[in-house]
């Protein structure tokens, strides 16, 4: 199943199953699997409301949250201390952001494969389109946030490029360069981790170049007029910085 949201220009994919967040299954997986990454404005608002030493930086305004007890320095029990105010990244679950899409000029988002595998909501209850709505808001600001960070030291135009041609790394088997696990015309990630091989609607055929892979839908044009026209002809979707 897939869901659009035209108006913040995100598409959320998902296989065939429900989610539903039941704190009475005691569960707090999605606090235990990574630590949270916060930008500089959430980490500042948890300053404000008088939280102390729950994070250290890690460059260009992101921090990431401590680990207290194999779980988030927030978790208590099974329940967040800070849920009202929780991250992006936090909200953002169980989906996350797999790759831009230049053609439709939209943010793909899926099941991250840790929720599918541990969570213990997933085929629980039904999906509830405001959940999706709400995870597919808390995806785009995740992107929109490691466009601001990289625009500190780049263009506008060069940072939402990188930003988007990094974000295939969750999904991707991304080695020296891009281009190898990424069509080089337009992108789309098309080395696929094995975890991700359920989505079916992402992936494509590509021929191999040796030093590029082109997918399947960028086959018949011109390959250089392509990654212009595509990627390096971009003008940043203004949507997605207002």
């Amino acid at each position: 199943m897939e869901s659009i949201f035209s108006d913040i220009h995100v598409r959320v994919i998902y296989p065939e199953i429900s989610f539903k967040c039941d704190p009475s299954l005691e569960c707090s997986v999605c606090c235990k699997i990574a630590p949270a990454d916060l930008n500089e404005d959430e980490y500042n608002q948890l300053i404000r409301a008088g939280y102390r030493d729950f994070a250290y930086p890690v460059g260009f305004g992101i921090y990431l949250m401590k680990k207290k007890e194999k779980g988030c320095i927030f978790l208590k029990g099974y329940k967040c201390k800070i849920h009202n105010i929780r991250p992006v990244s936090c909200r953002a679950f169980p989906f996350t952001p797999a790759f831009f899409d230049f053609y439709d000029k939209v943010l793909v988002c899926v099941f991250d494969p840790k929720a599918l595998k541990m969570c213990k909501g997933i085929d629980k209850g039904r999906m509830e389109n405001e959940l999706v709505y709400e995870c597919a808001l808390a995806c785009r600001k995740l992107f929109i946030d490691r466009i601001k960070m990289i625009s500190k030291i780049r263009k506008l135009e060069e940072a939402f490029l990188l930003a988007a041609l990094s974000t295939p790394k969750k999904i991707g088997m991304i080695r020296d360069s891009p281009w190898r696990s990424q069509c080089y015309c337009c992108g789309h990630p098309l080395k696929i981790s094995g975890e991700y091989k359920i989505y079916k609607e992402i992936q494509r055929n590509f021929i191999d170049y040796g030093e590029f892979l082109v997918c399947e839908r960028c086959l018949e044009e011109d390959i250089e007029k392509r990654r212009r026209e595509l990627l390096f002809s971009l003008e940043v979707p203004k949507e997605f910085l207002e």
